[in-house]
């Protein structure tokens, strides 16, 4: 949930961000140029992701590999990118809805270890650009405070300061009271709403101080122009909201936890435990089924590492070894593809 929260909340702020510092740009005519533009833009960009998307998907062609699925990927999510900024539409929008459809489609003609492997890969970029970007906000913020002196300097930490209290207050406001208000309109409005379960008072407390900022705050406060007015103070402040709800927020999370005796989260792992058994049972109780699909889903796979052969023969050596009667031969395919999938 938090996740998806922080993707929408990327998303509009930067789309508020750019439409901000045009209007800033030319305060005469910034907001009547930029707002029809944002209106055409948003939704124009979310079309041309979602019409990349279902192309991507459509099409017939497969990755033999891990390296030429990731390839792809960045020249989907780049390309994407750059046309949408050459057509004058949003390519924040673009992107995020080409990550839903991908979402959507891409697991259904890639292998597992494929994606795992994607998501390592992404997540070494992610970590990279947040490092870079730190270390050129130090950078910047370390020349900001050598030039301010004296009062200046206060003024400049005190407001910084101000506004880490602004956006922890404002979001603990927002989280508190967004249910009670939501309840209350429908109420009013007889409204229907959806059979699940109101979060509790600890939950909405733990969802309201996880509001760590990274690499957009930093991202957006390096993008403004050199000589956009107040540029140094905003800088300083992107930097203090960062490390403050970082070191502050991030390094009390666990105790808030246990202060509000929230119980962990079991249930993907429950499920995991649900969904092995049955798969396990089917195996066992059908093996000729088991068999035949077994050998048409290996027929119909393109290509197979060394890695995938050698740990296909430790499945069926274990599962020989753990017969109950070793003199009857080898195992059956059912109890080999039966042992992958509940190791699995």
């Amino acid at each position: 949930m938090l996740q998806g929260e922080s993707l929408l909340n990327d998303a509009v702020a930067l789309l508020v961000f750019g439409a901000a510092v045009g209007a800033a740009a030319s305060p005469v005519e910034g907001w009547t140029r930029s707002l029809p533009l944002l209106l055409v833009a948003v939704p124009g960009g979310a079309l041309l992701g979602a019409l990349v998307g279902r192309l991507r998907s459509a099409s017939p062609s497969r990755s033999p590999d891990s390296l030429s699925l990731i390839i792809v990927q960045f020249l989907l999510t780049f390309g994407t990118w750059i046309l949408a900024d050459r057509l004058g539409l949003s390519s924040i929008m673009a992107v995020v809805v080409l990550a839903m459809v991908a979402a959507r489609h891409v697991p259904t003609r890639t292998s597992a270890h494929d994606r795992m492997t994607a998501n390592t890969v992404w997540a070494m970029v992610v970590f990279v650009l947040n490092v870079l970007a730190f270390l050129l906000v130090g950078l910047q913020a370390r020349a900001i405070l050598n030039q301010l002196q004296g009062g200046a300097l206060w003024h400049a930490l005190g407001f910084a300061a101000i506004v880490l209290a602004v956006v922890v207050t404002v979001r603990i406001v927002w989280v508190m009271g967004y249910g009670p208000v939501a309840r209350l309109v429908r109420s009013v409005f007889q409204l229907d709403s959806p059979a699940l379960p109101a979060p509790g008072v600890g939950i909405r407390v733990l969802v309201s101080w996880c509001g760590m900022r990274g690499l957009v705050t930093l991202a957006t406060a390096l993008a403004l122009p050199p000589q956009f007015p107040g540029r140094d103070l905003i800088v300083i402040s992107a930097f203090t909201v960062v490390l403050g709800t970082l070191v502050v927020q991030g390094f009390t999370i666990r105790t808030l936890i246990e202060r509000l005796h929230i119980a962990p989260d079991h249930s993907l792992d429950d499920e995991l435990a649900k969904a092995r058994t049955a798969m396990l049972d089917a195996a066992l109780s059908n093996p000729g089924r088991v068999r035949r699909r077994g050998r048409g889903i290996r027929a119909r796979r393109v290509r197979r590492s060394p890695r995938d052969r050698r740990r296909d023969r430790w499945f069926t050596d274990r599962a020989r070894q753990t017969a109950p009667d070793r003199r009857r031969g080898p195992a059956p395919p059912a109890r080999a593809v039966a042992a992958r999938r509940a190791h699995r």
